[in-house]
């Protein structure tokens, strides 16, 4: 830890512009430092070494060695010993009027307060922001926020999503910086980043890393190529409706077919399964576990023993992969970082490996629905439904799929593992629809971030902030991102064909319209008001939808009766 003080002291000292001319002014046989600090005499000389002062003064006194002070005076006295000096041929400069001045003058040494204007404002403006944080940290930031250069090649499109990954930066910086933080303070020797969206955090991370805005070098990172699909039926311990709660508590609509593309298993092997028992796979069934032709399926010992078939394969490649990458049961803990937001793959590698404690970082948590791992713990830079204290931010979730799409990558999805030659890879399914609006859009705000992390580490660097400062920060950005649509990104999301193939069962164009029937029977009838409503949820993103059509007020107006729906009915209940 006196490493990591002294080498952040080294990277924010630097001389005063002054001081040499100064000081020479006032010839003397001898000069030595006396100084109020918690470091020995011996690093303060170092840090005046490094300052390039040396020549000047080579040596000096510090309070924390004498448990003695200037405040009180009675340091001089033990200085004017030391040296074997009488006072009256000592001379004292400093910049504190009270410990500088007036205490040395009363024990016979004369005495002056140096004191340049430029530095001593430049000293009160930092006390100023320092007094003030973390309000302060946001202006710290926009104050440093670097001019666009036109000699970047962007125009139009691409040279807003550019600026706009600047603006966003802090969210993604903070988040990164909350990572290097836990790690570092849970002593993990590395850091695995799930894909999709891992990919970009990890090109931050490692940009960060080697600029140590910490001031020590955090872990090294590396990617997990993971994904719902992939390690969901593999970390299954059984096939019974209880255990199949961990997906039905998110969907709790769904189709057979649906439920069996979760579980990565071809419907086509099942379907004499699903005939036997009458089953249509692509009927949406309400709440499976309490369907009696579900349970007769998931009592059949002919059709779990097709499942256990499938799914063993999917296991032990899954595994081998795994195992690869360093983690196994021999694995005492491991850190992972994933956008959020409930942890569920983090769930099936702690199931898949039980004796290893794995550590989630996420940019986000929503509440819980399946009891945790014990071998589990999950943090977030931003907000935590699963706390009290985030409770305010809850509609925050309610449009994730804008942040998704800002922080994917173009490498695809990953669906299982194969075997071949010894090592299992990673198998990913690529959507051209979907790399589209990656290739063309995504691609300019990520590097408007990514080329945004230098300037911001040095600020963060240099000011000491903690991720905790920039968690406020953080918020307001994906609050803005969410309420206050980007026409650009806007324009990106409704182009958007995204990846749903892990509950839902494929993908979901998110290009369509809402039919104009749909909005005049929104204006007739109460009924068709709330259809209208689930349509724009739907989309995934209604702020962006409505922004797109310039009637983002609507939006405003919906989320304001339900506000006061929700106290209304408070109070009724109290």
């Amino acid at each position: 830890l006196e490493a990591v003080e002294i080498e952040q002291e080294k990277h924010v000292i630097y001389a005063d512009p002054g001081i040499e001319t100064f000081l020479t002014t006032y010839p003397c046989r001898d000069r030595v430092f006396v100084s109020d600090f918690y470091m020995s005499a011996q690093i303060i000389t170092e840090f005046v070494k490094y300052a390039g002062l040396g020549h000047l003064v080579d040596r000096g006194y510090s309070s924390c060695d004498h448990y003695l002070n200037k405040r009180s005076g009675r340091f001089f006295r033990l200085v004017l010993e030391k040296e074997n000096v009488d006072a009256g041929s000592t001379f004292h400069i400093g910049d504190n009027l009270h410990s500088d001045v007036r205490m040395p003058e009363r024990h016979g040494v004369a005495a002056i307060a140096y004191q340049p204007k430029a530095e001593s404002d430049l000293r009160a403006t930092r006390k100023e922001e320092f007094d003030s944080r973390p309000g302060s940290v946001a202006k710290l930031f926009d104050k440093q926020r670097a001019p666009f250069l036109p000699s970047s090649g962007l125009t139009g499109t691409a040279r807003q999503l550019y600026e706009y990954g600047e603006y966003c930066a802090p969210l993604v910086v903070g988040f990164m910086l909350f990572v290097m933080e836990r790690a570092i303070r849970q002593e993990h020797e590395k850091i695995y980043f799930f894909t999709r969206e891992g990919e970009f955090f990890k090109r931050v991370y490692d940009r960060l890393r080697a600029l140590q805005p910490l001031g020590q070098l955090a872990p090294p990172s590396e990617i997990l190529e993971v994904s719902r699909l992939a390690t969901f039926s593999p970390s299954l311990r059984s096939f019974t409706p209880e255990e199949l709660m961990r997906i039905w508590t998110l969907y709790s609509t769904q189709s057979v077919a649906a439920l069996l593309k979760s579980m990565n298993i071809e419907g086509e092997g099942a379907l004499i399964h699903l005939a036997r028992h009458g089953i249509d796979e692509q009927e949406s069934i309400q709440f499976p576990w309490l369907d009696q032709k579900v349970l007769n399926l998931f009592n059949d010992a002919s059709f779990l023993n097709f499942l256990t078939v499938e799914v063993s394969e999917k296991k032990i490649a899954l595994l081998q992969y795994l195992e690869q990458r360093g983690l196994s049961d021999l694995t005492q803990c491991a850190a992972v970082v994933d956008i959020g937001w409930r942890g569920t793959i983090q769930d099936n590698l702690s199931y898949l490996i039980p004796n290893c404690h794995f550590d989630g970082y996420y940019i986000g948590l929503n509440k819980f629905l399946n009891d945790q791992p014990s071998n589990t713990s999950k943090t977030a830079f931003g907000p935590d439904l699963n706390s009290s204290e985030s409770e305010h931010c809850a509609d925050l979730f309610a449009a994730v799929a804008p942040l998704e799409m800002l922080c994917n990558s173009s490498f695809g999805s990953v669906i299982g593992y194969n075997v071949g030659k010894g090592r299992a890879c990673a198998e990913r399914i690529v959507d051209d629809a979907e790399n589209n609006v990656v290739d063309r859009y995504v691609t300019h705000f990520q590097r408007g971030v990514v080329e945004s992390a230098e300037r911001l580490s040095e600020i963060i660097r240099v000011h000491a902030i903690s991720s905790v400062e920039l968690r406020p920060m953080g918020i307001q950005i994906w609050e803005s991102i969410i309420r206050k649509p980007n026409s650009a990104v806007v324009h990106a999301y409704f182009q958007l064909n995204h990846n749903e193939q892990f509950g839902v069962g494929g993908f979901s164009d998110k290009s369509g319209p809402i039919s104009l029937w749909r909005w005049c029977k929104a204006l007739l009838l109460p009924s068709g008001l709330r259809n209208l409503i689930r349509a724009l949820e739907g989309t995934g993103w209604p702020e962006g939808y409505l922004q797109r059509r310039n009637i983002l007020f609507l939006w405003s107006v919906v989320s304001l009766s339900r506000r006061w729906k929700n106290r209304f009915n408070g109070q009724g209940k109290s």
